[in-house]
């Protein structure tokens, strides 16, 4: 799981944090969830519950598939072409799909 924490952007930028959760599978950058929310410290247990949700979601998933070694991802190439849901390696594959 990678959490991305960045200052926001556009008048309110001062007052506001941009925080995204991602994950890794299969040598692929998956967007789980993304958020501008007020930069009062109180971020991290805004997002807590959706880190954990994702990191339980991906080990049931490696219990059940390869996901691949994780070997070094270039986040910032990754990051511009990632688009939401499984890597489609894993959604051909039927045991994805029989787990559904």
């Amino acid at each position: 799981m990678l959490l991305h924490v960045a200052p926001g952007t556009g008048p309110e930028a001062d007052t506001v944090i941009s925080v995204a959760v991602w994950a890794v599978a299969a040598g692929v950058l998956v967007p789980v969830a993304a958020w501008d929310l007020p930069d009062d410290g109180g971020w991290p247990e805004r997002v807590r519950a959706t880190v954990m949700f994702a990191m339980s979601a991906i080990t049931g998933l490696g219990e059940h598939v390869d996901l691949g070694e994780c070997d070094a991802v270039d986040l910032d190439a990754a990051a511009g072409v990632a688009v939401p849901g499984l890597p489609r390696s894993l959604a051909l594959d039927g045991r994805v799909a029989a787990m559904g």
